[in-house]
């Protein structure tokens, strides 16, 4: 499936603004670019997370950990993320989902494969594997996957951000905290 070039341009900027980046040019915009047609060109490959953040992060300040998982606890919002120590097997965990998903994905209904794609994004942020640009990061392999599974590229507008994050929690307390209890500080 195609993504067009004015498309990703729309995503990196709202996906920046979630982040409360509002630059329209340099490095932020045009690492963010570069990760984004990665993640839209290569649908036969499954996204790989620290290649698109080493892009992500190429020529910002963040190059010198891009694609590095974290080494140092994390707090996002009102919550601890996963231990450091646990984001490894987190992380291998995760893609290991994604491709048993993958697997037989291709047979599930369009609204089905969204709503999946949607969780593993969401289940992405809560192992949080980076120090920093966890969210544009998880917003790409998003996009990377429901290209890969026939579906358009969705851009999450940066407005409605507060129901984003409110889906993402509830993924977080309701899966990802059960599943995982004792990864947590």
């Amino acid at each position: 499936m195609y993504v067009a070039i004015s498309l990703l341009r729309r995503h990196v900027t709202e996906s920046n603004e979630i982040e409360q980046i509002r630059a329209r040019s340099g490095p932020f915009v045009s690492s963010h670019l570069h990760a984004a047609i990665q993640g839209a060109r290569y649908p036969h490959e499954l996204p790989c997370p620290q290649q698109i953040h080493a892009t992500l992060c190429r020529e910002t300040s963040m190059e010198s950990f891009g694609g590095q998982l974290r080494t140092s606890g994390v707090y996002v919002g009102k919550y601890d993320m996963p231990l450091w120590e646990e984001v490894p097997f987190l992380l291998k965990e995760w893609e290991r989902l994604v491709e048993t998903y993958d697997h037989r994905i291709k047979k599930e209904a369009k609204m089905e494969r969204e709503r999946i794609a949607l969780m593993l994004h969401d289940l992405f942020l809560c192992v949080h594997p980076f120090r920093d640009g966890n969210g544009r990061t998880s917003r790409i392999l998003l996009n990377a996957l429901r290209v890969r599974w026939g579906l358009p590229w969705l851009i999450i507008d940066s407005n409605k951000k507060r129901y984003y994050y409110r889906h993402i929690e509830q993924t977080q307390q309701k899966i990802f905290r059960v599943a995982y209890p004792d990864v947590f500080p």
